[in-house]
């Protein structure tokens, strides 16, 4: 496994545990990531932060597949500019290094459940700048060099995760 795609042990964990999120929202478009989310949402929108050269190939690698929405919002809090589904039941922040935590507090706001973070073992993105105390739990998957990390308000899904 490389390091581009630890996140996938803890996303199939989710998944196979909550089944399927009607609307999910990628935050960094990835070769993993986009396809697993696109593979396992009833509908994904993919918003590529950090270069339009890797948006274009990932567009042209997935553009095929209906249920995906992609959007080139380049910067780090230019993705407040965007339009969201009413409800976002999942969603997977691997984006802009500088706006991480801002897009986890982002979907808290617009009480997302279940919200994971790709490369939490490092203090360099900020996570310290991700509200506390708002009635998330927070879940670490350390079994990788490259952490992944749930921030969630599903009780049993944490208990679940906690229990393995």
């Amino acid at each position: 496994m490389d390091l581009y795609s630890t996140h996938l042990d803890g996303l199939n964990k989710i998944i196979n545990f909550i089944g399927k999120p009607k609307n999910s929202v990628e935050f960094g478009t990835g070769n993993y990531s986009t396809e697993f989310l696109i593979k396992n949402s009833e509908s994904l929108m993919s918003i590529e932060m950090q270069s339009e050269q890797w948006f274009n190939d990932v567009v042209n690698k997935f553009k095929h597949n209906e249920n995906w929405s992609y959007f080139c919002s380049i910067g780090p809090i230019s993705f407040l500019d965007l339009i969201y589904p009413e409800f976002i039941d999942f969603t997977f922040v691997d984006g802009h290094g500088e706006s991480r935590p801002e897009c986890i507090n982002f979907m808290m706001d617009k009480k997302c459940p279940i919200i994971v973070a790709h490369d939490t073992e490092t203090s360099s993105y900020g996570w310290d700048r991700v509200n506390k105390n708002n009635g998330y739990n927070r879940f670490d998957f350390k079994n990788h060099s490259n952490w992944t990390t749930l921030w969630t308000n599903n009780n049993e899904l944490f208990k679940h995760l906690n229990n393995e």
